[in-house]
């Protein structure tokens, strides 16, 4: 994208070295101030306490009028007989009723004066960047600067409204429909401090995507991070008859105060199935391939658990199965440790929980639960640790581990077990250093209602699971993203980030941040709702992808409404695949190397490790 003229840039050519009060002689003309109208009581100004749009190099005008009210009570139009000033000349002037601001933004007040009477109002001038997507005819601002209201408006469907996204999200795809006839559009981002408006082209009548380059998004996100939320919308408008543009309905979107770190590993289960990577400290466009079916010996990878550090994998081959076979590896060198079972008989695990000193992990095959070696796979005393119970995970002081304990057991035999449940409750094994304690059920089970896929917040405080009116816990249509808090027990519904059913598999990512005064949380999920106009069938219907919401702390605690933001799509996924398990680590660990020889394809090496060539 090109910029037509920078802020700066616009300072210089419009702006004056200060502020100064222009006179009434000289906003009078040469003829002098009016004569004073007899009986005039007072003048109110018009219109009051406007705010004014400049945008790039083009001046916002303003005509006032004035309205004077007099001893006999009438009131009636005086404009032609009064003076019209601002009391900051650097930022515009008036020639008769007519404001014109010079290229600068601003706050001041309008005067007019007819003798010792005068009536006040504010006036805000407000500074708008512009920029051109490639192809976009350079009169764009000129245009919609001309456009009056009444046209067809366009459909604003991407991003959802009430959302909050990390600061160094690599781009935000703004999508909308255009209304009819629209072929020249202006997309404004609105803070409380900058905006931009990004002017664009589209022919498409099916749906437009616009994305701002990754250094006008830098400069929108950094400039707008933990302030008020940004007001996202579009305009449209034909052309050929531009003298009306329609406009779309303004979404607010936040950009938060700190950045997000770590990495997310993630299972793309179409076609063979890999799990893939990315790492927010190495921004790329598309997550990067960490194990590939190759890689394995062959076969399909899938469901999998990293644990806490971020230095151990748990891989399952084939999954979902029937017991899938599960290896574990040494995340940076891809070495194995151990392989549970024997693909395609099977005898893995289908879900796993390392403990958080990775010395141990919990294997599952669906209906029991097993602690192990996590170096060598060997079963530990209690064996097995739970005798009904799948999907465990960890607490971050391993004093808990939270699993899902159906009604029934999936497992029809002892080494054939399905790869989701029915009728679960949350429940949580403790541990105190020596010795397991007695099951608790957290949220207990009731009628067809299933709950399952529980996940430990990063303070440990709240657990994430899914919850299902009646479905089997693989893939469950109708699957909703709930919290419990760990120590009262209440369940509060994720209605914003929910926003319908599908979202399944989530996952917090393990940092605790502050925002606007307050805590926050992110969690994460793989759902199939829309993506804008851009979703894509894959065979189980819309391609699932993974997307990601903030979680207000305070609110939680406070019980009196939903803690979530709206989600948002991660936009380093490939659209036309289906992603899902989400697993989150501090530090993306990567392969040690002394010269690009070590590294894998896609990768370069640097400083001693192989990183993404993103050159």
């Amino acid at each position: 994208m090109r910029a037509r003229l920078g802020l700066l840039a616009a300072i210089l050519l419009g702006a004056g070295c200060g502020p100064t009060a222009a006179s009434a002689e000289d906003a009078g003309g040469p003829d002098g101030p009016p004569a004073p109208i007899t009986g005039l009581l007072s003048i109110a100004v018009n219109p009051a306490d406007a705010t004014l749009d400049i945008v790039g190099v083009i001046p916002a005008q303003q005509a006032y009028t004035a309205t004077g009210t007099f001893e006999d009570g009438h009131t009636e139009d005086v404009t032609a007989r009064v003076v019209f000033d601002v009391d900051d000349a650097s930022l515009g002037a008036f020639a008769g009723p007519l404001f014109t601001s010079k290229l600068w933004p601003g706050q001041t007040t309008v005067r007019a004066k007819n003798g010792t009477i005068e009536g006040t109002t504010t006036l805000t001038l407000w500074y708008a960047q512009v920029r051109f997507t490639p192809g976009t005819r350079d009169d764009a601002a000129e245009i919609f600067a001309r456009a009056g209201a009444g046209g067809a408006a366009p459909e604003l469907l991407y991003p959802p409204d009430g959302t909050l996204i990390p600061p160094n999200l690599t781009i935000l795809d703004v999508q909308f429909r255009p209304g009819s006839g629209n072929n020249l559009f202006e997309v404004r981002f609105k803070g409380d401090t900058y905006e931009l408006r990004l002017y664009a082209t589209c022919a498409s009548t099916s749906g437009c995507s616009v994305v701002p380059d990754p250094e006008i998004w830098q400069e929108l996100s950094s400039t707008n991070a933990g302030h008020l939320p940004m007001q996202v919308s579009v305009r449209g408008l034909d052309t050929a008859h531009a003298e009306k543009a329609g406009v779309s309905e303004t979404r607010l979107v936040g950009i938060a105060q700190e950045q997000m770190n770590g990495g997310i590993y993630y299972w793309q289960a179409t076609g063979n199935g890999v799990i893939r990577r990315y790492d927010f400290g190495l921004p790329t466009p598309l997550g990067e391939t960490y194990y590939s079916g190759a890689q394995a010996g062959g076969l399909c990878v899938g469901c999998h658990t990293m644990s806490m550090k971020g230095n151990r994998i748990a891989v399952g081959l084939d999954a979902p199965t029937q017991v899938s076979t599960l290896q574990v590896l040494d995340v940076a060198t891809r070495s194995k440790f151990f392989q549970l079972g024997t693909s395609p008989i099977g005898g893995g695990s289908n879900f796993q929980a390392f403990s958080p000193d990775e010395s141990e992990i919990i294997t599952s095959n669906g209906g029991t639960m097993v602690l192990r070696d996590a170096l060598n796979g060997t079963p530990k005393d209690p064996n097995p640790l739970v005798a009904l119970g799948t999907m465990p995970d960890y607490a971050p002081d391993g004093a808990l581990v939270v699993f899902a304990k159906p009604v029934v057991s999936p497992c029809p035999l002892p080494t054939m077990c399905m790869p989701g449940i029915n009728k679960g409750s949350i429940a949580l094994l403790p541990w105190d250093g020596t010795a397991w304690g007695a099951e608790q059920i957290l949220v207990a089970q009731a009628g067809t209602e299933n709950n399952y896929y529980p996940a430990f917040s990063p303070d440990g405080k709240w657990i994430l699971y899914n919850f299902s009116a009646g479905s089997n816990s693989y893939d469950a249509g109708d699957a909703r993203v709930r919290v419990v808090n760990v120590e009262t027990g209440a369940v509060i519904d994720l209605t914003f980030a929910n926003e319908s059913g599908g979202n399944s598999w989530p996952k917090w990512s393990p940092f605790i941040q502050t925002h606007r005064g307050g805590t926050i949380m992110w969690l994460t999920f793989s759902s199939r709702r829309a993506y804008g106009y851009q979703s894509v069938a894959c065979e189980s219907g819309t391609c699932a992808q993974v997307w990601m919401a903030a979680f207000d702390v305070e609110r939680a605690l406070a019980g009196v409404e939903d803690p979530s933001y709206a989600a948002f799509r991660l936009p380093f996924q490939d659209i036309a695949t289906g992603n899902h398990i989400a697993q989150w680590v501090p530090t993306v660990v990567r392969t040690p190397c002394d010269d690009g020889g070590d590294c894998g394809p896609g990768e370069i090496c640097t400083g001693g490790q192989c990183v993404p060539d993103i050159q």
